[in-house]
């Protein structure tokens, strides 16, 4: 009571309301008045008490609300404050957010909300929360962010009547937490969110959500799983009374479409096949001055390449039978690839100018590129802080306004952990410019 000040100016009993309370104006009384009661000079109007409680602008209005019932409330302890003591204002509560407090545990105490259905605990500490102590008569119960790595406590005597149930943003990893997802658990859930976590086993999750027969809203975007191509199809076919899924509702031309691949569990592969393709870089700035253009050439003769990088997570060996990605990855170079055609390409035209020995015809060195650009990293080289991102490049070519690249290439994750954890961290691309000098050859 003390952060609500439900006893306190100007709620509760005082000499700011005095008059009102002795003549019974403010408790709702239907006797009427003769005339009003002169008012003290420190008491005040229950219209102005009330306006303190609502004005954004008072110094005694509450900018974290506890939810729509603790604004109710206030204004009860100003026009009725005789009612308010402690159970009282516990049964009063049917809604009750705590959200960013710090809280670490839900003690036995929450049971003296005896009329709670709502209960919001996001974004605090909390690691386990012990079933029991969660009253009976909880409809919705919303964990977001919060450090819950098992569902064990809280499925071990829950509130009977849950349609409800937000675990998003949480730690729950293990595929022996299925097992606290069935209907002898939550036998009236419509919505489960477990969005963001690090779930992986799709088929093992599906098993265990079907027998969830009045689950309507699921959540799991963000998690490993989610990256399997067949991920939104066998779950809108494994589960047919689904309405809405990672907040997308499912029309019936998509169940439609994707009947039947619930008995292809032979398709449902956990690996994710991620495709980067690079077209056309534009806004390079020109490295040669058109001016320069006119007049004959000093040595040394200076030519540029552009190419872009980028690190991705080393590939998991191809399948023999997955023979179109096989294909592809023939097709498109790899960064080594690459770098063999463009140094042979680069060896011819300097031979055919002016190559002379080692010591006159420098190797091609990275320049500080042209405009706003950041060199990336050596070519070929594994970055210090992660040994399992390798990088990746495009053909050299020459500058133009309008570099057209078109490079494709499929990658293949069978870790999937890793790679949800490679795409939140972000890919580095880089454009690069690389100059070669050149002199001629003297006899």
């Amino acid at each position: 009571m003390g952060t609500l000040c439900l006893k306190e100016f100007p709620c509760g009993f005082g000499s700011w309301n005095k008059t009102h309370l002795d003549s019974g104006t403010c408790s709702g009384s239907t006797v009427p008045l003769l005339e009003e009661p002169a008012l003290g000079a420190e008491e005040e109007e229950p219209a102005s008490l009330i306006e303190y409680l609502s004005s954004v602008h008072s110094p005694w209005h509450l900018s974290e609300s506890w939810g729509p019932a603790a604004d109710q409330l206030r204004e009860l302890a100003v026009r009725s404050p005789a009612l308010i003591d402690t159970a009282f204002i516990q049964s009063y509560f049917r809604s009750l957010r705590i959200v960013d407090k710090g809280v670490l545990e839900i003690g036995e105490d929450l049971l003296k909300f005896v009329n709670l259905d709502e209960l919001i605990l996001s974004a605090n500490y909390i690691t386990e929360i012990n079933s029991t102590h969660l009253p009976r008569t909880l409809k919705v119960l919303e964990l977001c962010a919060n450090e819950i790595s098992s569902m064990k406590g809280i499925s071990c005597s829950p509130p009977a009547g849950l349609t409800h149930l937000g675990l998003g943003y949480n730690k729950l990893s293990s595929p022996s937490e299925y097992k606290y997802l069935e209907a002898s658990f939550w036998p009236v859930l419509l919505s489960l969110d477990l969005s963001f976590n690090n779930l992986v086993d799709l088929p093992d999750l599906v098993c265990k959500l079907s027998s969830l027969s009045r689950l309507r809203t699921l959540v799991l975007m963000g998690n490993p799983l989610a990256l399997t191509p067949s991920y939104r199809g066998f779950l809108v076919d494994s589960l047919p009374k689904l309405a809405l899924l990672d907040d997308v509702r499912v029309l019936p031309d998509e169940r439609h479409h994707f009947k039947g691949l619930a008995k292809r569990k032979e398709l449902i592969v956990g690996e994710a096949k991620v495709i980067v393709s690079i077209g056309t870089v534009q806004g390079i700035p020109n490295p040669v001055n058109p001016v320069e253009t006119e007049t004959p050439p000093e040595y040394p003769i200076v030519s540029y390449s552009y190419h872009v990088t980028y690190e991705f997570l080393n590939d998991h060996p191809l399948s023999t039978t997955d023979e179109e990605t096989a294909d592809q990855a023939k097709k498109t170079p790899t960064c080594c690839d690459s770098e063999r055609i463009n140094n042979s390409v680069q060896s011819s035209q300097q031979h055919q100018e002016s190559t002379h020995e080692e010591s006159r015809n420098p190797s091609a060195d990275t320049a500080p590129p042209a405009g706003n650009m950041t060199p990336g990293p050596p070519q070929n080289k594994v970055p210090e802080d992660d040994s399992s991102v390798l990088l990746h490049c495009t053909p050299k070519v020459p500058w133009a306004g309008q570099i057209e690249s078109e490079y494709r290439k499929v990658h293949l994750q069978r870790d999937l952990r890793s790679l949800k954890q490679f795409l939140l961290r972000g890919m580095r691309v880089s454009v690069v410019e690389q100059k070669v000098l050149s002199w001629p050859f003297n006899k």
